[in-house]
Order: structure tokens, then sequence, then C-alpha cells
């Protein structure tokens, strides 16, 4: 199963809830799509959700409405998208933590990422750094990153996405 959810995330970001295709493509979009973004608005999967939708409602001249809901790692969203109609007016922004890390520590979610969901597009790939100001002359190397020492009191640390 983790095979599958992995080759899943590596395909996927924006995925239809429901794991069907719109019923009678003839005209679609009908209505205003859905993107439930499972974060808060202004960062960066937000902002590439904005600009998607931006085009899809330009291309389909239908209005696409972003729907920020965070919380619980993003469970919450994907749960809400997994119980919608698969009538395709509902996608879900989702992430390496929806689909995989959140079924490795969580048994008992209220979506399943292969049942529930169908790959749309990758919308994006980031890369994590590590890194320091390169005021300080530090240059990390793979011995001082093996070799942990004291931080001293005026360094800071601090996640960013």
């Amino acid at each position: 199963m983790h095979a599958r959810l992995l080759a899943l995330i590596a395909s996927s970001m924006l995925l239809a809830g429901g794991a069907a295709a719109p019923d009678g493509a003839d005209g679609f979009p009908h209505r205003p799509i859905h993107i439930v973004v499972p974060f808060p608005p202004a960062g960066p999967t937000d902002i590439l959700c904005r600009v998607i939708a931006q085009r899809m409602s330009e291309d389909w001249s239908s209005p696409v409405v972003i729907e920020n809901q965070p919380g619980a790692n993003t469970a919450i969203a994907a749960a809400r998208v997994a119980r919608v109609v698969p009538d395709g007016y509902t996608l879900l922004a989702a992430m390496d933590v929806t689909l995989v890390l959140n079924p490795l520590i969580n048994r008992a979610l209220a979506y399943d990422p292969l049942k529930d969901f169908a790959p749309i597009t990758l919308a994006s790939r980031n890369t994590s750094l590590l890194s320091v100001r390169a005021a300080d002359g530090r240059r990390p190397s793979p011995s001082s990153l093996r070799a942990p020492r004291p931080i001293p009191a005026s360094s800071t640390m601090a996640p960013a996405s």
C-alpha cells in the first residue's frame, strides 16, 4: 500500500473528490468549481491555487472559488472533499502530508487517499533547504550536520513554508 501511496503523490497535487469524472462533460462546468486548499490564505499553496483558479476561470468562463480550510495536518479539508458528490466540481490541493504521511501516522483517517480521490495534475514541486545567514560565516558541511553542537542564545531558528 505504501508504494501505491508514493506513486499517487508523485503524480498528483490537485485531486478530484470522490474519484469520479464529471457526468455529461458537455458544457462542463455548469456551476462554480471549488478548490479546497488545506492551508491558511497567502501561503505558497494558496497562491499557486489562486493562479490556477484564475486561469481555469478565464479558460472556462466560469467562476473558480478558492476555499481555505486549514487544520489537522490537512486531514480536515481532505475528509470534507472525500465526502462531496463526485461530480468534478470540488477539487483538493493535496500534499504529500495528505496522501502519504497522514495515512502512515493516523489509521483512523476519515478518508482513504487511494479510494476517495482521483489525481488530476502535478501543480508544483518544491525543495526543502537548510540555510544559514551568509554574514555568520558558517558553512554547513556533512560533518557539521552530523555533529550537533549547542546553539548560541543569539541564534534564532524557525520553520518556514
